[in-house]
């Protein structure tokens, strides 16, 4: 009798996430108006460990369909799956974070990173438990030295990295970021791309970033997906960015910029 073929144990693991025939309608206060398409048929897996980028043209649809990964917008079509089950409003194992840090004026850098753990789906922990996790979550975003100093003491990347923390605090698997690091300057904004690598590196969660710019997305992503609008959909995508070396990044800029040129021609 022929021996039995193990089974690959990794092909029963399912995408971190999984969005499946996604497709959004702005829909019009007046009956009159017809529904106005922003997303169609729209399909996006994401593994652990892994940097995918949204990047696009303004009012393609990328912060829409991130919200709707978030759960903070209501599906009208579509399936959204965390660890492959079906997802419906905020995941209490996803983080968001926004081009705003909307940190809470009258609470020092701690005390911000600890309102994480009160929000809905927080799983209870004992004093000692939350202060470790407070602690963890600065240190992962190197702001352990300034956790007595206010918001308003705060620069604009020390603020991002402020909100980073109050999300990793609840230890998620997801990290969905939308154009966190477009209000920074140059260098802020190179230090806090680096920041995002080193947090994957070190406990290995997914993250899904939204941006504009080419260059961003070729410093941060392992995987580049190129959106068009009229409705949303992915227009291309490129995998394996992060391994090309100089000249081959070069070409890929050139290729990214000349389809991002031709969905944006009339």
């Amino acid at each position: 009798m022929a021996a039995a073929l193990a089974a690959d144990p990794s092909a029963a693991i399912p995408p971190l996430l999984q969005l499946e025939g996604i497709s959004h309608r702005f829909r019009k206060r007046r009956s009159a108006e017809v529904d106005q398409p922003i997303l169609q048929e729209l399909h996006l897996e994401l593994a652990m460990a892994e940097i995918s980028v949204l990047l696009g043209p303004s009012g393609c649809g990328k912060s829409t369909l991130l919200n709707l990964a978030a759960g903070l917008v209501e599906l009208q079509r579509g399936r959204v799956l965390i660890d492959g089950l079906p997802s419906q409003g905020p995941h209490p194992r996803v983080g968001v974070v926004f081009q705003q840090p909307a940190l809470l004026p009258w609470l020092n850098v701690y005390q911000n990173v600890g309102f994480g753990l009160s929000l809905k789906h927080s799983e209870p922990l004992s004093r000692r438990q939350r202060h470790d996790r407070i602690e963890e979550a600065l240190d992962l975003v190197g702001m352990g030295a300034h956790a007595a100093k206010a918001p308003a003491q705060l620069s604009g990347g020390m603020g991002q990295r402020v909100a980073l923390a109050r999300v990793l605090v609840r230890r998620p698997r997801l990290l969905l970021l939308d154009e966190p690091f477009s209000a920074l300057d140059a260098v802020t904004r190179a230090d806090m791309q680096g920041l995002v690598h080193n947090i994957v590196a070190r406990i290995g969660t997914g993250v899904l970033i939204v941006t504009h710019d080419v260059d961003e997305a070729l410093a941060l992503g392992d995987r580049i997906l190129l959106m068009r609008s009229q409705p949303g959909q992915i227009h291309s995508q490129w995998t394996g960015v992060r391994a090309l070396d100089d000249r081959e990044r070069l070409d890929l800029r050139r290729d990214i910029l000349r389809q991002l040129s031709d969905i944006l021609q009339p």
